[in-house]
């Protein structure tokens, strides 16, 4: 990764819920739920590293800041949605 937040594939879940409701994916929800919680971790763990890469190239500080803030905001939410299923 040569920036931090350079990426970001979860902006598709939003799409994947849709098509896991309407159940035109031609899988199970709880399948689709699988595939969408494997591609939410997986954008997570991509973020972390992208931090801990920046970090220790010694990156623009204010960025990484911003990156691991919404890191941690992503984290919260997910904690919060998670508790409400």
């Amino acid at each position: 990764m040569t920036e931090v937040g350079s990426y970001c594939c979860s902006s598709v879940v939003p799409d994947l819920r849709a098509l896991r409701n309407k159940h035109h994916s031609g899988l199970s929800p709880a399948q689709m739920q699988d595939c969408i919680d494997r591609l939410v971790a997986t954008d997570r763990a991509l973020a972390a590293v992208a931090i801990a890469e920046a970090q220790a190239r010694v990156g623009d500080s204010r960025r990484i800041a911003t990156a691991t803030t919404e890191l941690n905001k992503g984290d919260a939410e997910a904690v919060f949605v998670w508790s409400w299923s």
